[in-house]
């Protein structure tokens, strides 16, 4: 864990690094999601940990607004109106957003390692054990439509179901 915070600290150092050559700005926006899967980036924010290494590091005095989205698919449009710096996205996001503006003024880069989650099936139906369980009755609640893992998986599972020839009804689970 602690690897991973300073390698995290020491991308954000970097991209500060990398924008204070440009401006000297004295504030850096970062975006973080709900979940276990960033706890780091809520002990780096609680403890205030990229405002002390910059100190330590010559930056002076920075200010760090920290934002917490549901998922990549609004912190994407929050990176391309300006409105982020850095922003904590899963792989789908990364690819989608990386893809979208490769060449272009607003290019979006990324680092990888952030963290390893498991992804599990979780149903208050007792019926269901599996993916394959689910019918055209079920609706299945995602964080984001087509660009989060849960939606990527379920389109493919669905793609490779031969057993039913419909998929099952997308709902956006509502925002915290």
């Amino acid at each position: 864990m602690r690897r991973l915070s300073l390698c995290l600290f020491g991308f954000l150092c970097g991209l500060f690094l990398a924008t204070s050559v440009q401006a000297e700005p004295k504030e850096l926006r970062v975006a973080k999601q709900y979940g276990l899967g960033y706890l780091q980036m809520m002990v780096m924010e609680e403890q205030k940990l990229v405002e002390k290494h910059a100190q330590a590091a010559g930056l002076g005095d920075i200010k760090v607004n920290w934002s917490t989205f549901r998922s990549s698919d609004v912190m994407n449009d929050a990176l391309l109106s300006g409105n982020l710096d850095f922003a904590s996205l899963g792989t789908n996001g990364l690819a989608i957003i990386w893809a979208k503006t490769k060449g272009t003024p607003v290019e979006v880069q990324g680092a990888a390692g952030f963290n390893f989650m498991p992804l599990a099936l979780v149903t208050r139906e007792a019926n269901v054990k599996s993916v394959a369980d689910y019918t055209e009755k079920h609706k299945i609640a995602v964080p984001a439509v087509r660009v989060s893992n849960q939606a990527i998986l379920l389109q493919m599972a669905a793609a490779s179901s031969s057993a039913r020839p419909t998929t099952p009804s997308w709902t956006r689970s509502p925002s915290p």
